[in-house]
């Protein structure tokens, strides 16, 4: 379907099947969270182990950003898929020690980050504006489809539950072994930025220096914050309000989100080209302010329309952030793409503060985070509507 799309045909076809398992190995994460947090029994000290992974996965992304360009345009790209492959294979042999877990985890989630960042420096190209902005949003629809195919696996048919069996992992392998295959076989148009060699520090420095740039990277924190939330609680919200069970991860738990969210993509990538990116992006975050401040009313049937409202408001908006970010610069966006890659783990830290106000309000009250997480995302649109207009 996308890949056939005449604005995304410079998109390498391997890209598409490595960002598909990205989305894919998402749903694998709860299983290995529920063995860490098995084997870990000293919850404090799980904090702090979870603290530093979080960091560690964020410096090896920006590590990643800063690698010095190579002649061979599918290293980056062939370096991700393979240390995904070796995290999918260290579940595999079935070895049930702590350290083996934390071994893949860091595996699957670093490789995960160096696909997408890989995967920046193949879509965005030069003097291409409208396409790149439909390029990345095409990438992370294919992304939001492998989600789907994850959450879909365990409700359909009957014991694959991520907990129990290893389907998830072997489906992934497949795909990987695909895309490792079409990276060799098939064109890659992928561009290295002249001269960044001994100048990456030079212009990380740069970056963040960049007033715009550190709005985005705080953009992109509390985004990836609100995402993280949004998936964890909205299937807790229904069960708390509405008795409905969680594992219900169709309907109306965190299925109904995701669904939205992958709609959500599919409009904005029919959008670029008759509308600006940056109205969609402002016109994204103002849809998902509102639908958090319907799930306050407590209706049932509000709450199951807020959520889809939730998941077409927010589906943009990261892929966007990225594109006027990219867009803003004209070198180091290698660099760059660590950088804002490197926001996705913090982020991971806000459900944390969002079940610490559950647990001392109520979940109804919990969603507070998102809204402010949203608040600060919408005046950055504003900011960007105005500049551009």
């Amino acid at each position: 379907m996308v890949p056939g799309n005449h604005h995304v045909r410079k998109t390498p076809f391997a890209l598409y099947t490595a960002f598909f398992t990205a989305g894919l190995i998402e749903i694998l994460f709860p299983r290995l969270n529920w063995q860490i947090s098995f084997l870990y029994l000293d919850a404090y000290y799980l904090r702090i182990l979870t603290f530093a992974g979080l960091i560690i996965l964020s410096l090896l992304s920006v590590a990643f950003g800063l690698l010095k360009p190579s002649g061979n345009k599918r290293r980056n790209l062939l370096i991700g898929i393979l240390v995904v492959l070796t995290g999918l294979l260290i579940p595999l042999i079935n070895i049930k020690s702590v350290n083996v877990v934390l071994l893949a985890d860091l595996f699957l989630f670093s490789g995960s980050m160096f696909i997408q960042i890989a995967g920046f420096q193949a879509v965005f190209l030069p003097d291409d504006n409208t396409k790149n902005a439909q390029r990345i949003v095409a990438v992370y629809l294919v992304k939001s489809a492998g989600l789907i195919v994850g959450l879909l696996i365990p409700s359909l048919l009957p014991g694959t539950g991520i907990y129990e069996s290893k389907l998830l992992l072997f489906l992934s392998v497949i795909f990987l072994l695909l895309s490792l295959a079409l990276l060799f076989l098939l064109p890659f148009p992928g561009q290295e930025e002249p001269g960044l060699v001994n100048r990456g520090k030079n212009i990380l420095i740069k970056l963040i220096s960049d007033k715009f740039i550190f709005l985005v990277l705080g953009g992109l924190i509390v985004y990836a914050g609100t995402e993280y939330c949004l998936i964890e609680m909205i299937p807790f919200y229904f069960s708390e309000t509405f008795g409905i069970k969680i594992m219900q991860t169709l309907i109306p738990g965190a299925g109904i989100f995701m669904f939205s969210f992958f709609a959500g993509r599919m409009v904005c990538l029919l959008l670029i080209g008759r509308i600006k990116p940056e109205t969609i992006f402002l016109l994204s975050s103002l849809l998902c302010i509102f639908g958090l401040f319907t799930i306050f009313i407590g209706e049932k049937y509000l709450s199951l329309a807020a959520s889809v409202m939730i998941g077409l408001g927010a589906s943009g908006i990261f892929p966007l952030m990225i594109y006027l970010a990219l867009n803003r610069i004209q070198e180091g966006r290698k660099v760059l793409t660590g950088l804002m890659i490197a926001t996705i783990p913090i982020g991971a830290l806000f459900p944390s503060f969002m079940w610490a106000v559950a647990d001392s309000v109520s979940i109804a009250i919990s969603f507070v985070v998102p809204v402010f997480c949203m608040f600060y995302i919408t005046w950055i649109a504003i900011m960007q509507v105005r500049r551009r207009g």
